[in-house]
């Protein structure tokens, strides 16, 4: 079961993230942050709206 999506955004000796999609209290995994790299999801079927087509 997937419950969290992270973005990896960089590193400074440690390595930076940000969670993009988080799990809903109805147990869906939604958009939860800006996503960085939104294009390079959407030349592969993700629609900002959190679908993917």
């Amino acid at each position: 079961m997937v419950t969290s999506v992270r973005e990896v955004n960089g590193v400074d000796g440690r390595v930076l993230s940000s969670e993009v999609f988080a799990e809903a209290p109805d147990g869906r995994v939604v958009p939860h942050a800006p996503i960085a790299c939104v294009e390079e999801l959407m030349a592969h079927g993700y629609r900002p709206t959190g679908t993917w087509g």
